[in-house]
């Protein structure tokens, strides 16, 4: 494939954090700080399999853990809290995929006018418009 048919998971990630940000999945300010550390600190740190899993056990998966533990202790419910237990270990299963060295080789052919990076960009306006065609839907239907 040309290499303008290409993109990185950089580039990925940055979409789909400029639209969970727009969608209200979660804030800006939470975006960019998961873009910063994908971005930057993630690929300086040249992290393998392992020690990626140990600090994800670390930082997200232990304090979310803690933050159940005392949350039953004090009385209140944890439903919510279990539902989300399964979707952090995520980046786990995404992690050898998004890593400097995962490459792979398809006789696949892009064609020579794709451009990669505007075809990932192209979600963000595509999901976008959905709020322009669905609440007017909504609205006339509920008339």
């Amino acid at each position: 494939s040309p290499r303008t048919a290409e993109f990185s998971w950089l580039d990925f990630a940055a979409v789909v954090t400029q639209l969970g940000a727009f969608m209200g999945y979660f804030s800006r300010f939470t975006a960019y700080i998961g873009l910063f550390s994908m971005k930057r600190v993630f690929p300086l740190l040249q992290l393998r399999k392992e020690d990626f899993t140990s600090l994800h056990s670390a930082v997200i998966v232990g304090p979310f853990k803690l933050a159940m533990r005392t949350a039953k202790f004090c009385g209140f419910g944890t439903k919510d809290f279990e539902m989300i237990l399964p979707f952090l270990d995520l980046p786990l299963l995404f992690f050898p995929f998004v890593n400097a060295q995962y490459c792979f080789s398809s006789r696949l052919k892009a064609p020579n006018a794709l451009d990669g990076k505007r075809y990932a960009f192209m979600s963000v306006p595509a999901v976008c418009s959905r709020s322009f065609f669905t609440e007017p839907a909504a609205r006339l239907w509920s008339m």
